[in-house]
């Protein structure tokens, strides 16, 4: 979609260490970080994608994504194909402490929640009701969709 991420593997251990070595060290590994470009530098992750809102509201809801990669020493992404023929993307690290960690790669998109001022997800039930700022009424008025399932209210 032309995004562009940047993850940083980070790690208290020495590159030329073995797992070994690495893990007798006791020392708590950092968390690696993946960020975003912004259309002007990598920075913490975005609500929307950079140039479809006004750049004054771009860092509206960021996010700082930290993973738990252990001692990781690479990333890579990846697309593998599903039985169904469905393409599953993946972040992997591959780290010195916790082998191949695998992170799917998709993310919850949500439309249609303009003057929503309130809003209620029942898991139990998959029910989600907003409460509209000109309405008292409650409404059931906006879609979501995680890449496997879809949700239209």
């Amino acid at each position: 979609n032309g995004e562009i991420f940047l993850a940083v593997a980070q790690s208290s251990c020495y590159l030329s260490d073995s797992r070994a070595q690495c893990l007798d060290s006791g020392l708590a590994q950092p968390l690696s970080a993946v960020l975003q470009w912004d259309g002007s530098r990598f920075g913490p992750m975005l609500a929307l994608p950079p140039g479809t809102v006004p750049e004054d509201s771009l860092h509206n809801h960021e996010f700082s994504l930290r993973l738990p990669a252990g001692a990781a020493f690479e990333w890579e992404y990846m697309e593998l194909p599903e039985a169904s023929g469905e393409m599953r993307r993946f972040l992997v690290a591959f780290s010195k402490t916790r082998g191949v960690v695998a992170y799917p790669w998709h993310f919850t998109e949500v439309s249609g929640l303009r003057g929503v001022v309130s809003a209620v997800l029942d898991e139990r039930s998959s029910t989600t009701s907003t409460a509209n700022s000109t309405a008292d009424d409650v409404k059931r008025l906006f879609s979501v969709s995680d890449g496997d399932h879809a949700v239209s209210l």
